[in-house]
């Protein structure tokens, strides 16, 4: 097993490109997932030439549009009421999103990039849409019902509750576990629905489905991931 591969999502990239020190304010601005994100650059910058971070077309054309909103909306979030910060926010935006432009064009270059024939990407991308809408329908036709999702619960654990040896209490505890996990699916699910993905996020996955295929095809086997902060990640 070689080493993993992880692409990048726009949200990571952009997170871990927001960190500003305003003097004026004698505070620093960053945003809510900073933390985590810049830990994972840090391990691609570590293990460079390992070649496990990558970022696919459409995260590097939609990144910069995505940053500016991102900046002002940690900078000068919706309840914010201290009119000095967004004065400062206001006078200074253009050199408060340059820097942070800056610092996500250095973080790019830690990332692989690979050319992706746009004639795969669009078969993949019918898939995920299909994926998608299978997602939506199991979620309205099954796991939104507790009735169905309590069933479900003993209809996985029915063998085991057929077994001679084991004691109630064990059969109690499959059972409980099988419903546990059944509600975490529900819970993913509800999750999905209610941010559905968009067109960019099919098209990101679309794209990185096909860069796995073409690294499948160059290299021994690995692990791939999707690097996101978002919902349905």
């Amino acid at each position: 097993m070689s080493d993993p591969k992880v692409v990048v999502d726009t949200d990571v990239l952009v997170s871990a490109s927001i960190l500003q020190n305003i003097s004026e304010l004698d505070t620093e601005i960053k945003h809510e997932f900073y933390d985590q994100s810049i830990q994972l650059f840090s391990l691609f910058r570590k293990n460079h030439s390992k070649r496990i971070g990558y970022m696919v077309p459409k995260v590097r054309t939609e990144s910069f549009s995505v940053l500016t909103k991102a900046v002002k909306s940690v900078f000068v979030p919706s309840t914010l009421k201290d009119p000095k910060r967004k004065e400062i926010f206001y006078n200074d935006t253009v050199a408060i999103i340059n820097a942070s432009d800056h610092k996500m064009r250095d973080l790019m270059k830690l990332l692989l990039r690979e050319e992706l024939d746009e004639q795969k990407i669009s078969i993949n991308l019918k898939n995920v849409k299909k994926m998608s809408v299978y997602l939506m329908n199991q979620w309205n036709q099954k796991y939104n019902k507790k009735g169905w999702r309590t069933h479900e619960s003993k209809k996985r654990s029915k063998p085991i509750m057929k077994e001679r040896y084991w004691k109630k209490e064990q059969k109690k505890e499959v059972v409980d576990t099988y419903k546990e996990q059944i509600d975490r699916e529900s819970r993913q699910l509800y999750r999905f629905q209610r941010k559905h993905p968009n067109l960019q996020d099919e098209r990101i996955l679309a794209e990185s489905i096909t860069l796995k295929q073409k690294l499948e095809n160059n290299t021994e086997k690995f692990n791939f991931m999707i690097a996101s902060c978002d919902w349905h990640a």
